[in-house]
This record gives structure tokens, C-alpha cells and sequence, in this order.
């Protein structure tokens, strides 16, 4: 018998439907495939061989350093955009759209605590003396063991991470004001307010009872009474967060400068100049700093005579995307260890494993 004309409309529907469905099934495939590399959200954290690393799929998950094999994932912990950090056994992590802070165990690989604020971690935490401390709606200090509120600041708060030293917490609020506080009692000690200080999303470094604070200029203030010990002039400000390193600190400003300033004169010890924007913060190991481009570059210095080692291109950042990334993106933070530096260029959310000495890529995630 022959097939009728409805028969033949069947067959063909029930075929349509059997490729769309395979179609269907081999794209989620695909996409979980896709999911489960994730793109990264934050600068990484390494503990014990493991990179901790936040990303767009609202997981935190746990890479291996020297292969990037994924080693574990902490599900639906929401957008984590600040590198965690660790400290006694515990990495603190910063949730945006989920408003809290975690605090994991790196052994057990489970939550001990979640402390929900009233607004967006945007700041990455600073540990000192069991207590962390970070920034939302208002500036918090919790203790690192319980995730019970110990003090809090609500007058200002920061998208920038705090800093601490010598007995006192800083940070830098949405006032473009440095603020300092006794970081057992949450008393405020000083602060400190410029006009050529614009910038907020630069946090503090500080060290040896000296706070170093970049935005227009640098400066280097008491970090006891916050007066004003030096002032660095900067054409083009300062861009990115200064680090310090055996009594050198190096940023990079607009003009695609990057500087080494003596911590304890203010004067300057060497200077180049990339001719890309320098937002990416500089990292410091050995007798090189590493740091990257708004233009995709990534590069290795002599940290001492700032000779250049090395130099290589990561990605192409298109015009419109270095726009973009002047409202500053948190995971522009490269770390060293181990030999190898890993960087997440900012455009892509890739994960960069490069060897330290060469420049080439070993791994990306």
C-alpha cells in the first residue's frame, strides 16, 4: 500500500523533529562544554597548588596551578568580580548580584559561613588578627572564624579593596576620602581629603607605618595621623593600583607609563613607556615585574633597571572595549608562583599561564 499524502507530511515532520532535537541536544552539548571552562569574572587566589578564580557562570571554582585541570567548583555562588583572598586555611569570597561574602574551607571544600550585606562586594577583603574586612553598602569587619559582624563604618563606603597595617584598616570611599580605623574597635583615627585625589577605585597599599594612596598623583601619607609625608606628580594619573615591592612601587598611568618610585623619598627610579594604557596592576617576584596593556600586551621588566625581558600579545582589544575598560576591571591583577604568571585578560575572561622567564603561554582557561 501505498503511502498517502498525510503519511508523507508525518515521516517528514517526525524527521524535522528528529534532527532539530539532535541539533538541540549536541548545542546544549556543546554549551555545557562551553559552561564548564566558564569565563573568568576575577583575578585568581593560589593556595596549595589551586587557583581559585570567580566566573560568568556564577560558580567559584578551583583550578589546578600547573595544568589548569579543574579541581573543584562552589556552585551558584553568583558574580565573584574581586580576586578572593586567603588566609588560615579559608579563602573569602565576594558575591555582586548575591550580596554576601564567603568564607570556604580549603580543606573540608565546604562554606563555614555566608555573611549577607545590604549591597553589591564589589572590593576584594583584607584579613588581619582574625578579622576580615571589606566593603558593600557599608565598610564591614567580621570575624573570620564566625562571619559575625564586628563593627561597621556607614558613612561612606568603597568599590576599592582595603588595606591594612600596623593595627589600622584604610580604605577609600565614594567621597574620594582615605579613611582610617582602628581595626579591633572601628574608631576612626584620620582622614584624609585632596583636591587632586578623583579617583575611587584604587585602593591603598600600605606598609612600614606608611600608607601610599594613587588617583591624580601619588602620595605617601603617616599612617598614623595621615599627614602628608610625600607627593609624586603623575601627567596622566595614576591608573593603576600601586604595588610595593622591597621598597619600590610601581603603577602605570594613561600614557602607557609605568614607574618605579623610591617608597621612602617619592623620587622616581626608573620610568618606560609601552604606549598602551596601563590599568592592569603590577606584579613583582624576583628581579621582575609583570604587568598588562589596555591593548591586549602583556610584558616582563627588570624590576631593578626596568629593562624590558619579555613581551607578548594576549588578545586584540578592540577601541570600543578600552573604553570600556576605564571604569576598571578587577580582574587586570596578574600573579606570580611556582614560575609561572598567570594573568586574565580583560576583554575575554581568559585565563593566561605564562612561564615567568620566556613569556610563553603554558595553559589558558
Amino acid at each position: 500500500m501505498l503511502p498517502t499524502k498525510n503519511d508523507t507530511v508525518k515521516n517528514i515532520i517526525f524527521i524535522a523533529t528528529v534532527i532539530i532535537g539532535l541539533l538541540l541536544l549536541s548545542g546544549c552539548q556543546f554549551l555545557n562544554k562551553a559552561r564548564a571552562k566558564g569565563q573568568a569574572t576575577s583575578a585568581p587566589v593560589l593556595v596549595d597548588g589551586k587557583m581559585y578564580i570567580g566566573s560568568v557562570d556564577k560558580n567559584l571554582y578551583a583550578l589546578n596551578a600547573v595544568t589548569g585541570s579543574q579541581a573543584n567548583k562552589y556552585e551558584n555562588m553568583g558574580i565573584i568580580s574581586a580576586p578572593p583572598t586567603y588566609a588560615n586555611g579559608t579563602i573569602f569570597a565576594g558575591s555582586n548580584d548575591y550580596q554576601t561574602l564567603y568564607a570556604i574551607d580549603t580543606v573540608s571544600k565546604k562554606i563555614k559561613w555566608k555573611f549577607e550585606s545590604g549591597g553589591q562586594v564589589i572590593s576584594s577583603t583584607a584579613y588581619a588578627d582574625g578579622i576580615v574586612y571589606f566593603a558593600s553598602d557599608n565598610f564591614y569587619a567580621i570575624d573570620a572564624a564566625t562571619g559575625k559582624e564586628k563593627w561597621r563604618f556607614e558613612e561612606d563606603t568603597a568599590i576599592a579593596p582595603p588595606a591594612v597595617d600596623n593595627g589600622v584598616v584604610y580604605f577609600v570611599g565614594y567621597t574620594t576620602k582615605l579613611y582610617a580605623f582602628d581595626i579591633k574597635s572601628g574608631k576612626l583615627k584620620f582622614d584624609f581629603k585632596s583636591d587632586d585625589v578623583t579617583d575611587t577605585e584604587l585602593g591603598p597599599v600600605a606598609a612600614d607605618g606608611v600608607v601610599y594612596l594613587g588617583s591624580d598623583d601619588l602620595y605617601a601619607l603617616d599612617g598614623a595621623t595621615g599627614k602628608e609625608i610625600w607627593k609624586f606628580k603623575v601627567d596622566g594619573g595614576v591608573l593603576s593600583a600601586p604595588q610595593i615591592n622591597e621598597g619600590i612601587i610601581y603603577f602605570g598611568n594613561d600614557k602607557g607609563q609605568v614607574f618605579a618610585i623610591d617608597a621612602k623619598s617619592g623620587k622616581e627610579v626608573w620610568k618606560f613607556s609601552t604606549e598602551n594604557e596601563i590599568y592592569s596592576s603590577a606584579a613583582v617576584s624576583e628581579d621582575t615585574v609583570y604587568f598588562g596593556s589596555n591593548y591586549g600586551n602583556f610584558y616582563a621588566y627588570n624590576a631593578t633597571t626596568g629593562k624590558k625581558k619579555w613581551q607578548v600579545k594576549l588578545t586584540d582589544i578592540d577601541k570600543q572595549f578600552r573604553k570600556r575598560i576605564r571604569e576598571r576591571t578587577a580582574e587586570e591583577v596578574p600573579v606570580v608562583s611556582g614560575g609561572l604568571i598567570y594573568y586574565v585578560t580583560p576583554n575575554n575572561g581568559k585565563v593566561n599561564a605564562l612561564d615567568t622567564k620566556t613569556g610563553k603561554i603554558k595553559w589558558s582557561w
